[in-house]
């Protein structure tokens, strides 16, 4: 029963790798917290929570974050995101 208390911490590790991508990506490209949060329709607080790393978008949130990014920058993906994150 080691490998699930293992597994966890993988998927928590990678969880945490991937919203630091997020933020560093949103840093970069100038994309502010509010406008996520306005351009989701979702509260700062959702959006903060997950850039500090509170909590984790799901996936489908996590899309739409990236499709706002690519406005700016059309090369991102979520692959992108997550060979940041590897």
């Amino acid at each position: 029963m080691l490998a699930m208390p293992i597994l966890k911490t993988v998927v928590k590790a990678t969880r945490k790798r991937t919203v630091t991508a997020l933020r560093v990506e949103m840093e970069r490209l100038g994309v502010s917290q509010a406008d996520v949060a306005r351009a989701l329709g979702l509260t700062l607080g959702t959006v903060s929570n997950w850039v500090n790393g509170h909590r984790n978008p799901t996936l489908g949130n996590l899309q739409r974050v990236v499709d706002i990014l690519r406005k700016r920058d059309p090369e991102i993906s979520i692959d992108r995101l997550l060979k940041r994150a590897a």
